[in-house]
């Protein structure tokens, strides 16, 4: 009887886990366009990319932020946030769950070989490892002491 690989621990990471279609957009283009991008497409989350170099990201919170803060940012570039977080391509969900949470953030880029090949967001994480959202429980109750 062959038991090789019974005792072997299955281990989720991040090439299991991102996506691999990576939405981008240019730095100079309309905020307007960008939300609307966002809106076709049902993503709360965009690249912000000069050729193949990811240089920040864009998600639902920053327009929210804009709002509220009546701060005026007409293109991309001005509404980004940077520089991107990454983890590596063979990182455990475990950390990566982590590092999203010690950052106060929903998307994380996978970095592979020097080059981003991938995204995995708060969402991905929770709908296989519920508990990771006590990755964020530390951050929260930080910021309600604030």
């Amino acid at each position: 009887m062959d038991t090789s690989g019974a005792d072997a621990e299955f281990v989720l990471d991040a090439s299991l886990l991102m996506n691999p279609e990576i939405v981008r957009v240019q730095p100079g283009m309309e905020v307007t366009e960008v939300a609307r991008l966002m809106i076709e497409r049902d993503i709360s989350c965009v690249a912000v990319a000069r050729g193949e170099e990811i240089v920040g990201v864009i998600t639902d919170r920053d327009f929210t932020r804009c709002a509220a803060m009546e701060k005026h940012a007409s293109r991309a570039e001005e509404l980004m946030s940077s520089p991107v977080i990454t983890v590596s391509y063979r990182e455990d969900l475990k950390e990566i769950a982590r590092k999203m949470g010690d950052n106060n953030i929903r998307h994380i880029f996978v970095e592979k070989n020097g080059r981003i090949v991938g995204i995995i967001s708060l969402r991905d994480i929770l709908k296989i490892m519920p508990e990771a959202i006590y990755c964020y429980l530390p951050r929260l109750e930080m910021d309600k002491r604030k």
